[in-house]
């Protein structure tokens, strides 16, 4: 039979052993809520280059176009 204070000294050893899994587990989400809010901040810069490069490549298509219309127009 258990004696009172091997109970509590069980008692003890879990409380230590659920303390230090929830410690754990607020490092996991700590971390993983640094990761997604890394890979979002990443997508976003993405985004915007891709929209950033995407309006300089129509701006370089109206001065072409700009530039034919009036090559045309002058050698009328």
């Amino acid at each position: 039979m258990k004696s009172f204070w091997d109970f509590q000294e069980n008692l003890n050893d879990r409380r230590l052993e659920l303390a230090q899994k929830q410690k754990a587990q607020k490092q996991s989400a700590v971390e993983k809520s640094k990761k997604s809010r890394q890979k979002f901040e990443k997508d976003v810069a993405d985004e915007q280059e891709s929209r950033n490069k995407n309006q300089q490549k129509a701006r370089e298509r109206e001065e072409l176009k700009k530039e034919i219309k009036k090559e045309i127009e002058d050698d009328k």
